[in-house]
């Protein structure tokens, strides 16, 4: 039925973009609780959904079977409200999370047919492009904006809208459509679509290296060679080699832009004077202070910040407070039991896609399965690295939306259904 081939472009599609177009601007940002696309997206295509089961007389509703480890870890979040000392603000981002949460299931339960990943899948990579496109005419129309990115490297950076956002959060949304499309690259024949998969990867790579996001480089990097270990023979390497040598040459300002960048990634591994390098070591004992002042119970959810002024005055450290790393704020706030439950949720959907990815390898006329499957795993690591310099893993819809792919895209593992 025609209904079916238009479940992606009506729900899912608007849900990636609109978590894209969110990390642009709000729509009624001065309002108590900023309204962003994507919440109009989620509301939408939750209403379309309901809609189209009652007009298609099916009750039926698919679970991926991470319900009782979601229950478990949700369970404990809302009982550390009790005591955290920001129970306000707990209690808006556990609610926040659950939806999220949600979302991940209506997702599941859209996508019945490959074609549906499909249009995902295209959804995420055109949208990386367009909100990429946009950051970077916004850099070449003001190249006062590139000094700024360099002078507040890691701190904050200007980008489309002429404000100052998170430089590490936006380039992190680039990962899976960077990393699908280098995958696809690894599995496709047609040397005119290697090279527009490359020109798709220059683009949003450019945005990432203009961040100057050390954590997201990084990350990037990592989820890049774990593509090149599993498929050995992906030009993208020889690609990026013979066009930056190219560019080198011939461009003067790029050779400048280069040597900036050395300078940035120099400063990540000899830390010295570095602030941010050095911050987060204050971070990480202050975790395992408040891990020893609670018993291992934690201190509640969203209680890192606040706890942590109390052992070092923000003026001692120039005003960073906000954990940069997901596995020991949730060891923090959730106490040893919440750190158990986060590991073995990360662990399970690691595992999933792990496996969905295993089973598309070798299978010729699933070629752009195995590509999406491999970008989703790589993703997925990409994203547990990143992990481990910044925060809001839980709360990142992007994030969220690509573990509904993950489970997803498990469905089509039997070939009866594909």
């Amino acid at each position: 039925m025609i209904y079916r081939r238009i479940y992606s472009l009506l729900f899912v599609a608007p849900l990636i973009a609109g978590a894209y177009a969110s990390g642009l601007f709000y729509i009624a940002e001065q309002s108590v609780i900023p309204i962003t696309l994507f919440q109009l997206a989620l509301i939408g295509s939750l209403g379309g959904f309901i809609l189209l089961k009652f007009l298609t007389v099916d009750s039926t509703f698919e679970l991926y079977g991470m319900e009782k480890w979601y229950a478990l870890f949700l369970g404990l979040i809302f009982f550390s409200c009790i005591y955290t000392p920001e129970r306000q603000q707990a209690v808006f981002y556990a609610i926040r999370f659950s939806v999220l949460l949600g979302m991940t299931y209506l997702i599941y339960n859209i996508i019945q047919k490959t074609e549906h990943l499909q249009i995902g899948v295209y959804a995420f990579i055109g949208s990386g492009v367009v909100v990429a496109l946009i950051n970077l005419y916004q850099i070449y129309a003001n190249p006062e904006i590139l000094a700024f990115n360099y002078l507040k490297q890691g701190m904050q950076i200007i980008r489309s809208t002429g404000t100052e956002n998170d430089p590490n959060v936006f380039a992190s949304n680039f990962f899976t459509p960077i990393l699908i499309c280098v995958a696809w690259m690894g599995t496709t024949t047609k040397k005119w679509f290697r090279l527009v998969l490359f020109g798709l990867i220059g683009i949003m790579l450019a945005s990432v290296l203009l961040s100057y996001s050390r954590s997201a480089w990084i990350s990037l990097f990592v989820g890049i060679l774990t593509i090149q270990l599993i498929q050995r023979k992906n030009p993208i390497l020889l690609y990026c080699a013979i066009a930056f040598f190219i560019v080198f040459l011939v461009s003067p300002t790029f050779q400048n832009l280069v040597l900036s960048l050395w300078d940035r990634i120099v400063g990540l591994f000899l830390g010295g004077g570095d602030d941010s390098t050095k911050f987060r070591v204050v971070l990480a004992m202050g975790a395992l202070t408040m891990i020893a002042d609670s018993y291992l119970l934690g201190v509640g959810f969203q209680g890192f910040s606040t706890y942590f002024q109390y052992l070092y005055p923000p003026q001692k450290t120039q005003w960073i407070f906000e954990p940069h790393n997901d596995f020991y704020m949730v060891f923090a706030e959730l106490g040893l039991l919440g750190f158990l439950l986060f590991v073995v949720i990360m662990y399970l959907i690691f595992r999933q896609a792990l496996q969905s990815m295993r089973w598309f390898r070798g299978i010729r006329e699933y070629a752009w399965i195995q590509a999406v499957g491999l970008g989703f795993l790589a993703s997925f690591i990409s994203y547990m690295i990143f992990a481990q310099f910044i925060s809001g893993l839980m709360l990142n819809s992007l994030f969220m939306i690509l573990v509904a792919l993950i489970f997803s895209l498990s469905k089509f593992t039997d070939q009866s259904r594909i």
